[in-house]
């Protein structure tokens, strides 16, 4: 391999890395912004919308940049919800048995929702 040819390796692993954080950033940063967008409605909708809110942000990041940072944005979200959303409000407990099936049927869905497609 010549060098235009490692030079050429070297900026496709750059993209690649570059894309990876782009990932896990959008991951962080639709998390604080979907997370902000629904509590402003809290008195108005329930832990349901919630985490449905939270989903398609998780399906949006598998989508675009793969499984790792949709698994971030998931646990992130798991995170949310607890803290924000379930009572007791502001602690990382969940009093009500309900909302563990809630939390869990949310977690059970990291990072699945990358499509695949083939060529025929």
């Amino acid at each position: 391999m010549g060098l235009m040819g490692l030079m050429g390796l070297k900026r496709r692993v750059d993209q690649q890395v570059s894309k990876r954080w782009i990932g896990y950033s959008v991951a962080v940063a639709g998390t604080v912004v979907v997370t902000g967008a629904l509590k402003l409605f809290s008195g108005h909708i329930n832990s349901t919308t919630v985490a449905l809110g939270l989903l398609l942000l998780v399906l949006f990041v598998a989508t675009g940049w793969g499984s790792r940072p949709a698994v971030l944005s998931s646990l992130l979200g798991v995170v949310c919800i607890n803290f924000f959303f379930l009572p007791p409000i502001g602690r990382l407990t969940i009093d009500d048995p309900d909302n563990w099936i809630a939390l869990f049927a949310f977690s059970r869905h990291r990072g699945h929702g990358r499509p695949t497609f083939s060529t025929r």
